[in-house]
């Protein structure tokens, strides 16, 4: 126990130590008058990782999922005005997901934080043909699947194993 206790001090330093130094490398700064060299931070670096103002682990997928699909526009597959109104669907759509863990118990807060009144389970998108829906919605469910990766439990991990099949014993 008192090796436990002899570990905690200096792990909360640590911790302390690596929360002031993210603060430094993300906090703005006039680049007119600032002479240090620091290290650059890229958005590619900073998804689904915790920042300031995450309150919930969903916030940290909320913001990699818009992260991504921003990506995706700067890289030349911008959306159309319609495009994007049919993400935000699937961003509300989808919610319960990307804030699985507590999405039961705060789900008002969650809604009031976005501004949604409502958050359908489906959506239903009727549009003409050649309108690119096939290919945004191929788009929007791996940037989904990214912001937030599927829990894994040891029952699923050797449930996915061959070696634990009835059959291969």
């Amino acid at each position: 126990m008192e090796a436990l206790l002899a570990a905690y001090e200096p792990h909360c330093e640590h911790i302390a130590k690596r929360a002031r130094t993210r603060r430094e490398a993300v906090a703005l700064r006039a680049v007119v008058n600032d002479g240090a060299q620091r290290e650059a931070v890229t958005v590619e670096e900073s998804l689904g990782k915790w920042q300031p103002g995450d309150e919930l682990q969903g916030d940290v997928n909320f913001r990699t999922l818009r992260a991504l699909l921003k990506l995706v526009d700067e890289k030349g597959f911008e959306r159309s005005p319609h495009q994007l109104k049919f993400h935000a669907a699937f961003e509300r759509a989808a919610a319960r997901v990307i804030y699985r863990d507590s999405w039961g118990t705060q789900r008002p807060k969650i809604m009031k934080a976005h501004g949604w009144k409502t958050t359908p389970g489906e959506v239903l998108i009727s549009t003409p043909r050649r309108f690119g829906k096939t290919f945004r919605q191929a788009l929007h469910c791996p940037v989904l699947v990214h912001a937030r990766p599927p829990k894994l439990t040891q029952d699923s991990e050797s449930a996915a194993s061959p070696s634990s099949s009835p059959a291969s014993r």
